[in-house]
């Protein structure tokens, strides 16, 4: 009998077993079930009766098969879990933030935007609702999957406190600058720039746009005004909504996203550089001119490369086409 108390955990499967809510033993297998698990039952049924384990708590255990049953099962019963690592990212949108991050938590998403739109923990946190969410710092977090949406914000929002507000608080204050303007300027670098090593120069160039009263024209407010990244048409420009830069002068109200600390480093250390246009390039960079007649040439070429890339696909696409038409 000692030796059958002593077996490992007869439980296989490459899933931690999370337990949304306190539960009995037959809620404990049918999770494992829908995890696809391969359990022996009777056995788990036979150490419950004998150590009277009746009540599993909600959590989220990982399965260690080296582990004797009845330990591995305690564990369960006084709730001990095993933290995850929660990873945030960059995202476009809000929505695609919470749907994200909520995935990874017990949480639904509906709860993780109530909190972010909760004016009583804003105050507290001394944020506006329209600034919170480029303090989701980017980073990999270790909670415990039955954590609260209000813990994860808390938490991350006190991250973000330390390695940017306190941190860079000389600096904002030489720039004169607030940490959600910072924040705001980030967020469109982040958008924008898809290699780091190129943030820097596109945070000089916007700034250089600043200092000379001109409106920034990022086209990242753009995309974020009508909705969705794609590529802009000339109706876009015109589109009348408070972010659209094209429309505004000076920063958008907000930040776009979450922008990680790289990119908010580059807002705050800019590249000294005479640059005031960039245009894309096909390897994913920017070409940087001085005068608006080199902005046109360039933007000329990237044009005429957009439309062969557009030709290219549509030719691929009828040879697919004709290829399986029937002879």
């Amino acid at each position: 009998m000692i030796i059958r108390l002593q077996q490992p955990i007869p439980v296989r499967t490459d899933h931690p077993l999370k337990l949304p809510v306190d539960t009995d033993l037959q809620g404990v297998l049918l999770k494992l079930g829908e995890d696809a698990a391969r359990v022996d039952e009777p056995h788990l049924r036979w150490v419950a009766s004998v150590y009277k384990m009746d009540r599993f708590r909600a959590g989220r255990y990982e399965i260690d098969t080296t582990v004797a049953a009845h330990r591995m099962m305690r564990r369960w019963v006084r709730g001990m879990q095993d933290p995850l690592r929660l990873r945030i990212q960059a995202a476009r949108f809000q929505h695609d933030l919470v749907r994200r991050i909520s995935a990874q938590m017990r949480f639904e998403p509906s709860e993780l935007d109530s909190v972010l739109s909760d004016s009583s923990l804003l105050a507290d946190l001394g944020v506006e609702r329209h600034h919170i969410i480029g303090r989701i710092l980017p980073d990999t977090y270790e909670f415990y999957w039955t954590a609260s949406a209000e813990d994860v914000v808390r938490r991350v929002h006190q991250t973000f406190h330390d390695r940017v507000i306190e941190r860079h608080a000389s600096r904002l204050d030489s720039l004169g600058w607030t940490v959600d303007e910072a924040t705001t300027m980030a967020s469109i670098i982040e958008w924008e720039v898809r290699h780091v090593d190129e943030m820097a120069r596109v945070s000089g160039l916007y700034w250089n746009r600043l200092r000379r009263s001109m409106p920034l024209h990022a086209d990242p407010t753009v995309n974020y005004a009508v909705g969705e990244r794609r590529r802009l048409f000339h109706s876009d420009y015109r589109f009348d909504h408070p972010y659209n830069t094209y429309r505004i002068r000076g920063l958008p109200p907000g930040p776009l996203n979450n922008p990680r600390l790289v990119a908010i480093e580059a807002a705050l250390y800019p590249e000294t550089h005479p640059y005031l246009f960039m245009v894309a390039t096909a390897k994913g960079y920017h070409t940087f001119t001085r005068t608006f007649d080199e902005h046109r040439m360039e933007s000329r070429k990237w044009v005429r490369w957009l439309n062969e890339q557009v030709r290219a696909r549509q030719e691929r696409e009828a040879n697919r086409f004709s290829s399986t038409m029937p002879r």
